[in-house]
């Protein structure tokens, strides 16, 4: 079976999260101009993942629609020369 190279980006925060969670309650070094500073920051990074995972899918999508109109990978070249035909999953659907 062949799969289309893609590159996904993770969010990691949740597991730093419960990495750094320390053993004390969190209410004890609650402040509240802290937390409004941090949820603003935090939003910022999701604005900013939202558009990082957005291009690297219209990245993806281009590379399909490139690689229809050119030959196809070598691997998939290799398996028509060995097999006789085209792999599962060639051709790519976006």
């Amino acid at each position: 079976m062949y799969h289309f190279p893609r590159l996904y980006a993770v969010d990691m925060r949740p597991l730093k999260a419960a990495l750094d969670r320390k053993d004390e309650p969190e209410w004890t070094s609650y402040d509240p101009s802290e937390a409004l500073a941090k949820e603003a920051e935090e939003q910022e990074r999701d604005k900013n993942l939202a558009e990082l995972r957005e291009s690297l899918d219209e990245g993806y999508r281009e590379a399909i629609d490139e690689s229809m109109n050119g030959p196809p990978p070598t691997t998939v070249r290799a398996y028509v020369a060995e097999y006789g035909g085209f792999p599962h999953g060639w051709p790519p659907s976006p």
